[in-house]
């Protein structure tokens, strides 16, 4: 099995998240915002 998604950090807070098992990954791309984050 082979990669599943690519992560990458754009700016704080923000990453993007790529679903690699898809013909065209570019149309599975998701930017994925983290708001109030911390620890717990």
């Amino acid at each position: 099995m082979g990669k599943q998604f690519g992560f990458r950090l754009e700016a704080p807070r923000q990453v993007d998240v790529t679903n690699e098992r898809h013909d065209n990954p570019a149309d599975h791309h998701y930017v994925v915002t983290l708001d109030d984050v911390g620890p717990t």
